[in-house]
């Protein structure tokens, strides 16, 4: 829906091949608008910044004077609609019991993943990327509290 270059001809002719619901960004205003988050979330306390962008950062800021908050408000405007309470430890922790017990299941037979009942897809995540802490404490040891 976004797209973004540093090319002064993508730039010249991108309006020329966007859809209505389709925007063009240029290359610096993103970059600027990547060091304003920056600036933004690094000026959280200490103890939320701990908690991992996953937790802090997971939508945009509710500012519209950021360019990813009109952008998320454009294409994707039921995000401030969502429920924002965290879902409780209990219901979670019985999530991740099952998914465990499917990730550690023996194979079964092989199907299709369209006449399958489920798919797992197991993504690595590194902890900390840069300054930046990605998961919450425990993430290491696959013992952190759930995701709102």
């Amino acid at each position: 829906m976004v797209f973004t270059s540093n090319d002064k001809l993508h730039a010249r002719i991108a309006r020329l091949f966007l859809r209505e619901d389709q925007e063009f960004v240029w290359g610096g205003d993103l970059k600027e608008e990547m060091r304003r988050l920056d600036a933004h979330y690094s000026a959280l306390p200490p103890d939320v910044l701990e908690e991992g962008v996953m937790r802090f950062a997971s939508e945009p800021p509710d500012d519209t004077s950021f360019l990813t908050t009109r952008l998320v408000d454009r294409f994707l405007p039921g995000w401030r609609l969502r429920d924002k309470t965290k879902t409780p430890r209990e219901s979670a922790a019985k999530l991740i019991k099952e998914v465990r017990e499917y990730a550690e299941a023996p194979p079964g037979e092989q199907v299709a993943v369209d006449d399958a009942d489920f798919v797992l897809f197991e993504r690595r995540v590194p902890v900390r990327m840069g300054k930046w802490r990605i998961l919450p404490p425990g993430a290491e040891k696959n013992e952190f509290p759930p995701f709102r």
